[in-house]
């Protein structure tokens, strides 16, 4: 198939943009840039190299617009502004208090706080089947909480993140889960029932790394703090994180679910009197502005959201210059033998993922080239299913580009009035155990064959 831009130099050079990209993010990471509109320019420089190096630049442009436009970019946009709106009613309620003063009752501090975030992060994200949704309803309750508790930050945020990815990996209505399941023409129910021998050791093997590396300061140092902080009345602010995780669950829409989400935490606010009408919503006419906890957590989404757009036009520049598809043939070249066809599925999801920074996105790219080479040496389709997601699900929330890690840092920002510090994607990402376990368990799976099964005759 023809490639629709031709790039001067080759395709090969078609991928400078992205290393420009790269190098920035690196850059960022070393100096400690926690904030997520630090990726804008750099974002916007690796584009305009992009349009710099191509032949026919009205059609680039057209590339990128189509790139940016997908329904899958506006659903994250609209998901993350409107869950960044439920944080921000979640923090100015009371819930974090509510959750500090039942660990500070029932004595769950510290390191065991960090196992037990990943624990309800992995249940949430099993529920939702979204690590982003994840993230964004757990970062903001969590994070502070455990600092005031005696978790060490960059662990405790890391283990939410890592929960985010268990869901997003295992859960049936997880949209990787699906995109594996029907790329490879199988059921989603024996996908899932056969992915319990990756997801659970990992899990395991994280949850004792989150424990051992979890304890930060002291909780006796912060114990006058969490008096403080420590209150009952927002308990029933439960009611909002319960409403979209069922409504998530009966595979409603995620952003109908967020709506209501929104409804029940204003009504529950306002009728226990944790909010008023005044500070959901109201102008300062002397500023020229209109004021509120609604506007202020809508732009707390602003920034991970604009990166988003901006990211995805760059991939599909990547996709329309014909750099996939040459990584796909190459791969299916290399391919002699059923353990060379598992390691090359494998190794051409990690890279097609670190180029593309969708997991999603990349599963359904490479599902005709994993069902083809896998149907070649009889390898069953839960396997090559496998072997797709798991290791989607690996680098895609380690390295600090990509959009979860950077999206967990954004929402640390929610620690800042209680001390807690705003952290980069670096340290979140390279501390997330469960995935780093998950990449171990799928690279000796592909190199010794564990979970390795074939076709029947029967089948």
């Amino acid at each position: 198939m023809k490639n629709r831009l031709e790039v001067y130099g080759g395709k090969i050079v078609s991928i400078v943009p992205f290393l420009f990209f790269l190098a920035g993010a690196v850059f960022l990471g070393v100096n400690s840039c926690p904030d997520e509109y630090g990726y804008w320019p750099i974002t916007t420089g690796a584009l305009i190299l992009g349009m710099i190096i191509t032949k026919n630049r009205s059609e680039y442009a057209d590339v990128l617009i189509e790139g940016m436009s997908q329904k899958m970019v506006m659903i994250m946009v609209s998901a993350w502004l409107f869950a960044s709106l439920i944080g921000s009613l979640m923090y100015e309620t009371g819930f974090v208090e509510a959750l500090i003063w039942i660990c500070d009752k029932t004595g769950v501090k510290g390191r065991g706080f960090v196992a037990l975030s990943f624990i309800i992060s992995s249940i949430i994200g099993t529920s939702t089947g979204t690590s982003v949704g994840t993230i964004v309803t757990c970062t903001p309750i969590l994070y502070p909480a455990g600092y005031l508790l005696g978790a060490r930050p960059e662990v405790l945020a890391a283990a939410i993140l890592g929960g985010g990815a268990f869901g997003d990996n295992l859960s049936p209505i997880s949209d990787t889960t699906i995109a594996s399941a029907l790329t490879q023409n199988t059921d989603i129910g024996g996908v899932v029932k056969s992915r319990l021998k990756y997801a659970l050791p990992s899990a395991f093997f994280a949850t004792i790394l989150y424990y051992i590396f979890g304890e930060g300061t002291t909780v006796g140092a912060k114990e006058n703090i969490i008096k403080d902080f420590s209150n009952n009345a927002g308990l029933p602010m439960i009611i909002v994180p319960v409403v979209i995780i069922v409504l998530c669950i009966k595979k409603r829409h995620l952003l109908e679910a967020l709506f209501w989400g929104i409804i029940a935490g204003i009504v529950t606010g306002l009728v226990f009197k944790l909010i008023t009408f005044e500070k959901l919503f109201y102008l300062d006419p002397e500023n020229h502005a209109a004021k509120g906890v609604i506007l202020d957590g809508i732009k707390g989404g602003v920034g991970i959201s604009v990166f988003t757009i901006l990211l995805l036009g760059m991939v599909h520049f990547i996709k329309s210059a014909g750099v996939i598809d040459s990584l796909v043939k190459w791969s299916g070249r290399k391919i002699k033998s059923a353990r060379q066809t598992d390691f090359m599925i494998m190794i051409t999801t990690l890279l097609t993922n670190c180029i593309i920074a969708h997991n999603t996105v990349t599963i359904v790219s490479l599902g005709e080239f994993a069902l083809r080479t896998g149907e070649r040496y009889n390898i069953h389709p839960y396997r090559r299913a496998n072997l797709l997601d798991v290791t989607a699900n690996t680098f895609q929330h380690i390295l600090p580009y990509l959009i979860t890690v950077i999206l967990a840092g954004a929402y640390t920002s929610f620690g800042e009035k209680y001390g807690a510090p705003r952290l980069t994607p670096f340290s979140i990402g390279i501390r997330n155990f469960h995935s780093w376990m998950l990449f171990i368990v799928i690279l000796f799976s592909a190199i010794s064959g564990y979970g390795r099964k074939f076709i029947s005759d029967k089948e």
